[in-house]
């Protein structure tokens, strides 16, 4: 299995300062309990916060695309797919290991765990399950027209939406909501309602609210527009019930009772307090650039929203809201300075064939790193440019035609050279 770890620089600091503006676009927000939750940006950063937001800590820079999706089961374990890539944590996000390459797709893959062993990975029509935390997959189905989203309830219990043909032949698309107790190892079919010929329709996403409780939000699209409305159960899936709610779609749902619930649209933000029946607007926001957009809440009242270039807070249920990029800064916000060179370990060792090999320097200089064998040979150049000072990091994958054995990569800056040993073992 090829593995790499991304080594990162920790910086703690509190969404009470304002810092010096930073350009994030951010790609992704999950919140795992009343405390705990993360932030993702596109160009590699994650922020994390175990205190509902009073504080949040800088705790992953890895530089590169991470335009993709994060969860976590527990405080610990978390998953972060990046269009066909999957990574793994098991600290919190403060390492990430890659674990698994998908066949790539148009679109990427969505991912949603079970617990820290079971998982599922699925894009258009494909469903995948892994028992060993991600490590390998197994290609459950490819037949189903359009898998929309899967969602768990406490390890077992789970939820399956997609589009398929109609059961009985009829020339319309027809949604269906699969559900699983033994942790996805059987799915049985729970319900599924059809379109007319000429209306397009999809489910958008899971809420699991409790065993017996589950909501999930629904969207027609025809010729002559589209309507939004929600298909729930109150009974672990035995009936549901449908409530249209408005013309138009969603960005995002939230319920956190079989009664209170939130949503956005292209617009704004709604709250509805009887089960989706009737929505208030809370805020209107026809200037957002309102792509990528979701949230999530700590509680009734606390929440956080994200869109490409903002993150957005409430402490009154959006009644009001603030603008707080400012927690989310560059490391410029609170200063970091390096004062010398250093020249770290290799991440893993021993590697085969990709590893990671982090540096930091407190001069901007032309910097290389180049690699020698047991003997002093110089096998090839890993690094060779100019670079600002700081913390700097390169992967690394050895050439196929190396042999296994001992190696030595050397940092040199002017006159600064470091020298370390890594081991490449096929």
């Amino acid at each position: 299995m090829k593995r790499f770890t991304i080594v990162f620089l920790l910086v703690i600091f509190s969404n009470t300062h304002f810092f010096s503006q930073a350009i994030h676009n951010y790609s992704d927000i999950f919140f795992l309990d009343d405390h705990n939750g993360w932030i993702l940006s596109t160009n590699g950063y994650l922020w994390k916060t175990t205190n509902a937001g009073t504080d949040w800590i800088r705790i992953y820079d890895s530089r590169i695309d991470t335009s993709g999706n994060i969860t976590f089961v527990d405080e610990q374990n978390g998953w972060l797919i990046l269009s066909n890539t999957l990574l793994r944590s098991s600290n919190g996000g403060l390492d990430w290991v890659q674990e698994y390459e998908f066949p790539p797709v148009f679109g990427g893959y969505d991912i949603e765990f079970a617990n820290d062993s079971i998982g599922f990975a699925f894009t258009y029509n494909k469903l995948y399950k892994s028992v060993d935390c991600g490590e390998t997959w197994g290609l459950v189905t490819d037949t189903l027209q359009h898998i929309y989203d899967v969602s768990f309830y406490k390890d077992s219990i789970g939820y399956l939406c997609f589009t398929g043909p109609n059961p009985n032949g009829f020339p319309t698309r027809t949604r269906y909501i699969y559900k699983t107790t033994d942790q996805g190892e059987t799915w049985n079919r729970s319900y599924f309602e059809g379109g007319g010929l000429d209306i397009t329709l999809y489910y958008d996403k899971i809420n699991c609210i409790s065993k017996d409780e589950c909501i999930i939000g629904a969207f027609d699209e025809s010729i002559f527009g589209g309507s939004f409305s929600l298909t729930k159960t109150t009974d672990a899936g035995t009936t549901w019930e449908t409530i249209s709610c408005w013309e138009g779609g969603a960005l995002d749902l939230k319920f956190i009772s079989p009664q209170i619930g939130w949503s956005i649209d292209w617009l704004g933000i709604m709250k509805t307090t009887n089960g989706g029946i009737s929505w208030d607007t809370l805020q209107t926001f026809a200037t957002w650039d309102d792509r990528n957009t979701n949230f999530e809440f700590f509680n009734s009242k606390t929440s956080y929203l994200i869109n490409l270039n903002h993150i957005y807070s409430t402490d009154d249920s959006w009644v009001t809201y603030s603008i707080v990029d400012s927690i989310v800064t560059e490391i410029n916000e609170q200063q970091f300075t390096v004062t010398e060179f250093i020249l770290e370990q290799n991440y893993p060792n021993p590697f085969n064939p990709s590893t990671k090999i982090s540096w930091q320097s407190p001069i901007s200089s032309w910097q290389s790193i180049k690699m020698y064998d047991a003997i002093g040979r110089e096998i090839e150049t890993i690094v060779d440019g100019f670079y600002e000072a700081g913390i700097h990091t390169k992967s690394y994958i050895a050439n196929a035609t190396l042999p296994s054995g001992i190696y030595f990569y050397q940092l040199k800056v002017g006159n600064f050279v470091q020298t370390k040993k890594m081991m490449l073992i096929k």
